[in-house]
């Protein structure tokens, strides 16, 4: 199975285990969106997914979840008992550059931080990420997520084959995660269009993604749908 899934905001209710075998019977991997004043209702489902799924899952963080103080701190060591060496946890750029030291204290000794460039701030990240690796990124639970939508809605397809063509020459085994989406009447987060989804694969076959994990980042989607299982299978 290809080393593909979606990124999903997770809701607790009756059917969630069964929601989350289906879900595993269709993609490979998972990104759940997590929100400080949520996470301990999720803590359980997050191990159970970890338990039967180890290496499947990748975290989402807030960002009230990055702000130095205790409650923030708190919520992170939270996180950390409940998740394992393999758990990737995303963050934005722009809120976790200044304190990622802090957030992997708190966290404890598991999990992958993954820091992932924000829409509007492409050309910021692209500007610091060779510092960032001269500071983090000899640290192997330091890594990047490259958001392609994020640079696409920034920059336009063209630069942003290019771009991440250099990005992976240079940094190739530190991106742990890319994000798909296509941009649309000025709106990110979207489903392809024909341009987008020629792009994409344009990409797949420039940069020979079998390893990398790949997260479609699509609103308003069942992932359950056959409207989803089709655009992984586009893919």
């Amino acid at each position: 199975m290809k080393n593909y899934g979606f990124s999903i905001a997770l809701g607790i209710d009756s059917n969630i285990d069964s929601e989350i075998i289906e879900y595993f019977m269709n993609y490979k991997i998972i990104e759940i969106k997590i929100k400080k004043k949520d996470y301990m209702d999720f803590i359980d489902y997050i191990k159970r997914i970890i338990s039967n799924y180890p290496s499947a899952l990748s975290l989402h963080l807030d960002s009230d979840l990055l702000q130095y103080n205790n409650i923030a701190s708190d919520y992170l060591k939270k996180i950390g008992e409940s998740i394992s060496e393999n758990t990737k946890l995303i963050t934005h750029f722009n809120e976790a550059y200044d304190n990622i030291e802090i957030v992997l204290n708190s966290l404890g000794e598991k999990g992958v931080l993954l820091i992932e460039n924000e829409k509007g701030e492409s050309l910021k990240f692209i500007n610091h990420v060779e510092g960032m690796v001269k500071e983090y990124l000899n640290n192997e639970r330091v890594g990047l997520c490259v958001d392609i939508g994020h640079l696409i809605y920034d920059l336009g397809y063209p630069r942003t084959l290019i771009i991440v063509e250099e990005l992976f020459k240079k940094y190739g085994d530190k991106i742990h995660e890319l994000h798909f989406h296509d941009v649309m009447n000025g709106k990110d987060h979207c489903d392809f269009t024909v341009e987008g989804e020629l792009f994409y694969r344009e990409l797949i076959e420039l940069l020979k993604l079998n390893s990398v994990r790949i997260i479609f980042e699509i609103k308003n989607i069942d992932v359950l749908s056959s409207e989803a299982i089709n655009i992984f299978n586009r893919f």
